[in-house]
């Protein structure tokens, strides 16, 4: 986004400054060099103010891309086309990574019992966000729902080597 401000101040720079239409235009319409420097700062406010609004469109339009993918894959899921829901998450995780978006995810990968797909997705998950007690709570879930205790201690002990604890994963280890 600075790039394109930047990018545009640069061009105006250079419209203003260096190019000899502008000149002549003035001089044309008998504007003498005093009136063409009076003229100059108002012309650079203006293209400041065009940029922000060019910034400012670019960043509503991504917000409204973001919450498009999210509201479509929303809707596969509920329909059950996993996956184009499961690439619309997909692009709307490329836009924005959240952490309530991977388990969304795998809520949806638990409701269409696909349980290997729900495992994977929660390594992702552990690997995107390796310092969140939701992610492991998640991978667990994922575990149990396997039977695969010993992944489950797995899981257990590398969160708590990293430092990372959760009343789950206390209820998961006393059992």
């Amino acid at each position: 986004k600075l790039v394109k401000i930047r990018f545009l101040l640069d061009h105006v720079y250079c419209l203003v400054q260096c190019c000899p239409f502008v000149y002549l235009v003035c001089k044309r319409g008998g504007v003498s060099m005093k009136n063409y420097r009076k003229i100059v700062p108002f012309l650079l406010g203006g293209l400041l103010v065009l940029s922000w609004y060019i910034l400012l469109d670019d960043i509503a339009s991504e917000n409204n891309k973001y919450e498009n993918y999210l509201s479509s894959a929303r809707k596969y899921a509920e329909v059950g086309i996993t996956t184009k829901a499961i690439e619309n998450y997909q692009y709307a995780l490329g836009m924005n990574p959240t952490i309530e978006v991977y388990q969304e995810v795998a809520d949806y990968y638990e409701g269409q019992e696909k349980y290997d797909d729900q495992i994977s997705w929660c390594e992702k998950f552990v690997l995107a966000y390796p310092t969140s007690s939701e992610s492991y709570d998640y991978l667990l879930k994922a575990y149990l729902g396997q039977k695969d205790y010993k992944s489950c201690f797995d899981t257990i002990e590398v969160a708590s080597k990293r430092g990372i604890t959760s009343n789950y994963m206390q209820e998961v280890s006393a059992e």
